[in-house]
């Protein structure tokens, strides 16, 4: 509920109406998961026709963060700055920069555990160093010491270090 003393820097001609909406949150059964965040994929009903969004981040007493969702997890990016902003940012520390890039590698890596679904670039970015693009790979096969990679209608063999 927001109220006229919880909006900040607001003009004094700005008009503040207080309304109170009731929503009701419900976990879906085997929707939990526990990563670097604990995450609850949730149905939402409410009283009267909102619009309720689909990502929410809160933490509870042991400061870790839990985030609630209703069709999938990935629509955090739609509002991961403002849920770092708000929840996880602190002024002790690094600095805001390397803070949110720690943030969003633990989104990611909770998303894709989540979803089973990897972003291309993060599996075969190494890929980029043979002078090929991940895009076009079509297939890789790995044995002990030599991996041979397919693209198109090329294969590329290339040595594994240890």
């Amino acid at each position: 509920m927001l109220r006229s003393e919880d909006v900040v820097n607001s003009p004094s001609w700005l008009k503040i109406k207080t309304k109170k909406y009731v929503v009701h949150i419900q976990p879906v059964n085997r929707g939990r998961y526990k990563g670097n965040m604990t995450w609850h994929k949730v149905k939402i009903k409410s009283e009267k026709k909102i619009n309720v969004v689909g990502v929410t981040g809160v933490t509870n007493d042991n400061n870790s963060i839990c985030i609630l969702y209703i069709d999938k997890p990935d629509s955090v990016w739609g509002i991961d700055d403002v849920l770092f902003d708000n929840v996880c940012y602190s002024d002790d520390g690094d600095t805001w920069d390397t803070q949110k890039h720690y943030f969003d590698e633990d989104l990611y890596k909770d998303i894709a555990s989540i979803t089973g679904c990897c972003d291309i670039d993060k599996i075969l970015g190494g890929v980029w160093d043979l002078g090929l693009s991940p895009s076009d790979v079509k297939s890789i096969k790995v044995s002990k010491d030599k991996m041979v990679i397919k693209t198109g209608k090329a294969l590329k063999t290339v040595a594994l270090s240890a």
